[in-house]
């Protein structure tokens, strides 16, 4: 989950730079050092702020995961990044999540 907040936050900052606006721009953006920097710093203030909380357990995705991720993403319809959060939630007995995505209910 980590990856996705960051990635949205990277991706709103890099918005700023142009009018029209796709992942291919983002990455013709970030070949920028400056505008790189720039929109990199909100992401690691977001990273030093969770490595700051100390009940905080960042999981690893290990093979077995990232198995059923692919058999949950098939089985319920889901993008790899939502399988592996609902994979990575069973493998550790996690109950509940805090989502606005409607996906996570079909499972």
């Amino acid at each position: 989950m980590l990856n996705e907040v960051a990635f949205k936050i990277l991706i709103a900052q890099l918005s700023n730079y142009s009018e029209k606006f796709n992942i291919w721009i983002a990455k013709e953006l970030l070949k920028s050092k400056e505008i790189s920097k720039n929109a990199y710093k909100p992401v690691k203030r977001y990273l030093t702020y969770l490595k700051g909380i100390e009940s905080l357990e960042i999981a690893e995705i290990t093979q077995k995961i990232a198995f059923y991720s692919a058999e949950l993403g098939q089985r319920y319809g889901l993008l790899p990044s939502d399988s592996y959060h609902v994979a990575t939630m069973k493998e550790f007995e996690v109950k509940y999540i805090v989502t606005d995505d409607a996906d996570f209910k079909r499972v």
